[in-house]
């Protein structure tokens, strides 16, 4: 499997910058169009880190800070774990369970053109075996045991 990542990646991003409210950024994570759980934080432009519910969950509700008054730049996780867009799925793969993520956003020269996630990967290799499967029931009647 060598396809890039940038033909799976989501394109749909959800962004706020550093320097919005904690309150700020969930309203723009629950009402994103296809909401996946996080925004992207960027400073000064550039994606700098992301907001996660699990940020939301443990360093806001947890910690017992004012999401009105708390800065997402001050619970994001940081630095944001990116891969180029040319990179192959399997790598995504590897790097994914090596950094324990779920998703990396995907930046070239520091644009951010989208964001893989675990389950876009496990649906496409779901659908890999799958075709892998068909293929071999094909010749099944080929086949002697």
């Amino acid at each position: 499997m060598k396809d890039a990542v940038k033909e799976y990646m989501g394109r749909e991003i959800a962004a706020v910058e550093g320097e919005t409210t904690v309150s700020v950024a969930i309203d723009k994570m629950a009402h994103a169009k296809d909401y996946r759980g996080y925004v992207i934080v960027l400073e000064k432009g550039a994606p700098a880190g992301i907001l996660a519910e699990r940020d939301i969950i443990i360093r806001v509700l947890a910690g017992r800070l004012d999401p009105s008054r708390t800065k997402v730049s001050q619970v994001m996780s940081s630095p944001l774990v990116t891969v180029d867009p040319d990179t192959s799925v399997a790598e995504v793969a590897r790097i994914l369970e090596k950094q324990h993520s779920g998703k990396l956003a995907v930046v070239k020269d520091g644009i951010i053109y989208g964001i893989i996630e675990a389950r876009d990967i496990a649906g496409l290799f779901r659908e890999y075996v799958d075709n892998a499967i068909r293929q071999v029931l094909r010749f099944s009647p080929m086949i002697r045991f």
